[in-house]
């Protein structure tokens, strides 16, 4: 990783446990990302949420260009309501994995799939997560969410929900179900709240879409800050240049950052940006004067 001097030409960020308090970036982290657009940053707002969830928070706090949404597996311009690219997982995996894990998991295990801008689940998914599917949705078995016949039917994200589990615990058993090298050449197994497991293609995660992004941009590691708070951000934390992860982090994330700021209720993410942006002004102001 590079030294915290390296020039910034990238800024990521988690939301949720990151960058938002409740449900809203504060005016004093807004204030902070204008400047650095202004300052012709890019921003990338890297999250689990799928792409509806992520166009209130870029509506709210006005930034521009592409996010990263559902770990990585959909690049998105939310301005556009447009999916620039998708990272599915194949068909015959979610088959196979929602056969697996049926089998394997004692007291039941129910499915839900972000399919591009649609969002798939089982019967007994609703049942238990109904106060929070607060849009549109597609009941089905989870057997059918991917059809290679079907453009459409495709799987970025395939959540994993136990009844009685929680999202920690269910994680550790989903790594020993799903252990052989069949697995681990397949699918990336992750978690970022208490409630579900999260399943992408294998490779794909926000650090390796942020990579993607950055070569086509032309912008080298070193050139990246990223903020991070569950261990979903793990790889976009230690890909980039400088991994900062907020006081209230997950202990993974706390384990591979390369510096803690404070937490996301205090605005830890405004507060390293605020630097950010005095040492890219000042640069700015030292070019002005050698010319």
């Amino acid at each position: 990783m590079g030294p915290i001097t390296d020039p910034i030409r990238v800024v990521a960020s988690d939301l949720d446990g990151t960058l938002l308090g409740h449900s809203e970036a504060s005016p004093r982290s807004i204030a902070v990302l204008h400047r650095l657009q202004n300052l012709g940053i890019k921003i990338v707002l890297a999250s689990g949420r799928p792409s509806r969830a992520m166009i209130p928070v870029v509506e709210q706090t006005g930034i521009q260009g592409l996010s990263l949404c559902c770990n990585g597996a959909l690049v998105f311009d939310a301005h556009q309501r447009k999916i620039i690219k998708k990272y599915s997982i194949p068909t015959a995996v979610v088959r196979a994995m929602v056969a697996k894990l049926r089998h394997e998991l004692e007291g039941g295990v129910y499915f839900g799939a972000e399919s591009g801008a649609e969002f798939r689940c089982e019967p007994g998914y609703y049942s238990k997560r109904k106060q929070f599917v607060d849009h549109s949705y597609v009941i089905q078995d989870a057997m059918t969410f991917a059809n290679d016949s079907d453009p459409d039917a495709t799987v970025e994200k395939l959540i994993v929900l136990h009844p009685t589990l929680p999202a920690e615990e269910l994680y550790h058993i989903l790594l020993k179900i799903l252990d052989g090298d069949e697995w681990r050449s397949a699918v990336k197994i992750t978690w970022s709240n208490v409630f579900f497991v999260e399943v992408s293609a294998v490779g794909v995660c926000k650090g390796s879409s942020l990579a993607a992004l950055c070569e086509a941009w032309g912008v080298d590691k070193k050139e990246v800050i990223a903020f991070g708070d569950m261990p979903n951000d793990v790889e976009m934390i230690t890909w980039a240049g400088r991994g900062v992860a907020v006081k209230n982090a997950h202990s993974d994330v706390l384990a591979v950052a390369d510096e803690v700021t404070l937490s996301n209720w205090d605005d830890g993410v405004a507060v390293v940006l605020e630097d950010v942006v005095r040492n890219l002004e000042a640069e700015a102001t030292n070019n002005c004067d050698n010319n």
